[in-house]
């Protein structure tokens, strides 16, 4: 009882805070024909929306099939009460429904908007189909795989829901709505991650195509049985799967003890609900606040326990955390192009599975299989091939604007503030229409001291 009720006063600390921007993931390599994600602009989709292809607030049918070594989130809380992740995507990969045909949809649902995060990017109506996305004005042609090599495949988040994510293919049938696109024809041909030497982990890929290798946690989540038809091939396909590799932050001993047991969405953009207030919640569970950015008050990492191990080096180099920031980085692996696929046209999907949160996002690109080992495209993501891929000038000045608040947070807590810095009108024109107190530095430093007072109250009272 003492539990719940410190967990409702939680909840209604967070309700007074206002409201983050929201975008979770997208692909990035090769580049999205369809979304806009690239490798050079990494978690940042300001300018194309390809964080906000989804499906929001969706559970597996079934009991949860998930090997444990597989998973991302309280490891050590394996079903009871304090599950609260039990029936969230993760659990049993790819048995979640999701809206739309294998590319996600605008905003999450057909037809409800959800204060966390479920908003359609600019230009789209609330559940359009990514499938039925043209190819950008600016996509530099669909990615060219030879068939039986390998390819590299990669995608960026800014926020960790951690859990896991696969690849895979639909041969497109120009005679079909939408090409013939759809979520089972995705899930009949899935990738299989590269077992070679060199591509054995997954890759924290770089603007500059710089990478620092990660460890890969992956599996066979099902495999059909064996079966001699040809024709029936695709259903005999393992379905690979991998773990997200970077960790989220562990802040709280337990999520169901500050957060309390999973309440039902409520439709509709209510900042101030107790269901959203909660989800607040599992996030600076999971470092939300605590791993923001310096600039927002943060560390930049977890600065604490995590909920999986990592080698210190990914520590060293703050390849931890839950984000709500830009993260310039991708999660980058190699995969395998199947040796039997007939050449032509194709679509690749990227579905990721989360555990913190009951959601599913998707994006997609144009891929064509070649039969020519010489004959390919964006196959790689080289320095030379990410230094051809266009981006946006709005991202441009984002980045200035994130590279002059992470040198006037670097001046010191106290310290005068000196040039640049000093210039109210540079960070005003950053800041945009946020006065400091609403989002950016206001909502870090003010989300770090409601939750930082409630932990401490949580941990005197032996919750935490």
């Amino acid at each position: 009882m003492r539990a719940s009720v410190r967990a409702a006063a939680l909840l209604a600390l967070l309700a007074l805070l206002p409201p983050r921007a929201s975008g979770h993931g997208q692909l990035t390599w090769p580049p999205s024909t369809r979304h806009g994600g690239n490798a050079r602009e990494g978690a940042d989709c300001g300018d194309h929306g390809a964080c906000f292809w989804f499906s929001n607030n969706v559970h597996i049918p079934g009991a949860p099939t998930l090997p444990s070594a597989l998973r991302s989130v309280e490891p050590d809380v394996d079903g009871g009460r304090r599950d609260v992740w039990s029936l969230n995507p993760w659990r049993a990969p790819g048995t979640a429904p999701v809206y739309g045909s294998g590319c996600g949809v605008a905003g999450g649902h057909p037809s409800e908007s959800y204060a966390n995060g479920g908003v359609a990017p600019d230009a789209h109506a609330l559940g359009f189909d990514g499938a039925a996305l043209p190819p950008a004005p600016d996509a530099l042609g669909p990615a060219r795989w030879p068939r039986g090599g390998t390819a590299e495949v990669a995608f960026a988040m800014s926020a960790n829901h951690g859990g896991g994510y696969a690849y895979r293919l639909c041969k497109k049938d120009p005679a079909l709505p939408l090409g013939g696109l759809t979520e089972a024809c995705f899930a009949a041909t899935p990738l299989a991650f590269s077992n070679a030497t060199a591509a054995s982990s997954s890759f924290a890929l770089y603007p500059d195509g710089a990478r620092v290798a990660v460890p890969r946690v992956a599996g066979i989540i099902a495999a059909a049985p064996s079966d001699d038809d040809d024709e029936n091939k695709n259903a005999r396909r393992p379905r690979w799967w991998a773990r997200v590799p970077i960790p989220a932050c562990r802040e709280c001993a337990f999520a169901y003890d500050a957060c309390g047991a999973p309440l039902l969405p409520t439709p509709g953009l209510e900042y101030g609900s107790p269901w959203h207030a909660q989800t607040r919640c599992f996030e600076r569970c999971a470092g939300s606040v605590a791993s923001a950015s310096p600039a927002e008050g943060g560390a930049g990492a977890c600065p604490g326990e995590t909920h999986f191990d990592v080698p210190e080096a990914m520590r060293a180099g703050k390849l931890t955390g839950f984000g709500k920031a830009i993260w310039e980085w991708s999660v980058l692996d190699v995969v395998d192009v199947p040796g039997d696929l007939e050449p032509g046209a194709y679509a690749l999907s990227w579905r990721w599975d989360c555990e913190e949160s009951a959601q599913v996002w998707q994006n997609c690109a144009d891929v064509e299989v070649t039969a020519e080992e010489d004959d390919e495209a964006w196959r790689e993501a080289t320095p030379e091939a990410m230094r051809r891929v266009p981006v946006a000038e709005g991202f441009l000045r984002r980045r200035e604007c994130a590279d002059l608040r992470a040198r006037c947070a670097a001046e010191g807590e106290g310290a005068e503030p000196r040039g640049e810095c000093e210039e109210s009108a540079a960070l005003a024109a950053c800041d945009g229409n946020r006065s400091g107190t609403a989002r950016g530095v206001g909502a870090g430093v003010l989300g770090r001291a409601v939750f930082g007072v409630a932990a401490a109250v949580f941990a005197a009272s032996g919750v935490w």
